[in-house]
């Protein structure tokens, strides 16, 4: 059998048309061994009704979260997101990163996603969250997405920093 990956079929007709061709292409059909078609199947690696906040697409500005196209950065945890001021890794301070001071108890880890390659935190601001209890792994975005997406769905207290893709760093 040969599965891809797939979305919603219903976040197609609520995003943007660019959006909606992306999730069209990650619909997943099932062929059987002689390659005829035998059916459709929708399916997603993260359960839908658990209410979590899930990252469904990306591509170079932004992320597609819960059926929502979101352009420019995000960040989520448990089961929210909002829009990241954040525009490049230089303009990641401990300010911008005040949500992990709100939440109780702090996060585990924080996963960043730096665009298509992987820089490093300042090292005084890695100092400070570190102080703070969190633990910082700095993922190209593509990973990072991945990252939050498994440790969010087994309840792992884990927040995504995520820049999009086509980043200037």
């Amino acid at each position: 059998m040969d599965c891809k990956r797939t979305l919603p079929a219903a976040a197609a007709a609520a995003a943007s048309p660019a959006a909606a061709a992306r999730l069209q292409q990650w619909r997943s059909v099932a062929t059987s061994a002689a390659g005829r078609r035998s059916r459709t199947e929708d399916f997603d690696l993260i359960a839908p009704d658990q209410g979590l906040a899930r990252i469904e697409g990306l591509d170079d500005t932004g992320f597609i979260v819960n059926d929502v196209q979101v352009e420019g950065s995000i960040m989520l945890a448990g089961d929210v997101f909002t829009l990241w001021r954040v525009r490049r890794m230089a303009d990641i301070t401990l300010d911008s990163l005040a949500l992990l001071r709100l939440l109780k108890p702090v996060p585990d880890l924080l996963v960043v996603g730096c665009g298509r390659r992987v820089r490093q935190l300042p090292p005084e601001l890695a100092r400070q969250l570190h102080l703070l209890g969190v633990r910082v792994d700095t993922l190209d975005t593509a990973n990072a997405v991945a990252t939050f997406n498994v440790l969010n769905q087994e309840g792992r207290k884990v927040v995504g920093a995520l820049l999009p893709q086509g980043v200037d760093n």
